[in-house]
């Protein structure tokens, strides 16, 4: 073990909460799928041109837009919630590496769901605004942005839990520079 000391006591519930916010956004989600947005909120997140979000808010409903004012709401509890959780896994998978591993590496991996989350705070806000009625070409694209940004480094910090979750599961974790 490493001197980098993690309680993992928060992981579980951290895991629930994030699993019963998942089956939650999945609810309003289901509503914000149409013809123009096949992904539901995602396709409202990726649309990147005002063009394509006022189609998208042209194809919801007034319940649509209900629920996906709900589901951004939502979703400031969820980048909460996975932001920390991911953190914090990401700082305990580390400090359950070997001692001569790179821990620095681990650290950094684990600031990278606290960036993402405050990435989706900042698309959040400018999807509300989308939502709301505001015709901001930038918006959009702030959004688009955010979004993708925000995705890439969630997936960087998944793809390093399973690495050296795998690794450590194997048993097969190698002496490597750091």
């Amino acid at each position: 073990m490493n001197n980098l000391t993690v309680s993992g006591r928060w992981l579980w519930p951290l895991a629930i909460a994030n699993l019963l916010v998942i089956a939650m956004l999945s609810q309003f989600g289901a509503a914000l799928k149409t013809l123009v947005s096949p992904h539901g909120i995602l396709s409202f997140e990726f649309a990147g041109t005002l063009n394509s979000t006022q189609a998208i808010l042209a194809a919801w409903d007034t319940p649509a837009r209900t629920s996906a004012g709900l589901s951004l709401g939502l979703d400031y509890l969820f980048l909460v919630l996975y932001g920390l959780f991911l953190h914090l896994a990401c700082l305990k998978m580390t400090a359950a590496l070997p001692e001569d591993s790179s821990a620095g590496k681990g650290r950094v991996m684990a600031w990278m769901p606290v960036a993402a989350a405050a990435l989706d705070f900042v698309e959040n806000g400018a999807l509300v605004g989308l939502l709301l009625g505001a015709h901001n070409e930038t918006l959009p694209k702030v959004a688009l942005y955010c979004a993708s940004i925000k995705f890439g480094l969630v997936g960087v910090s998944i793809s390093y839990l399973l690495v050296c979750g795998a690794a450590l599961l194997l048993g097969s974790l190698k002496r490597y520079p750091g």
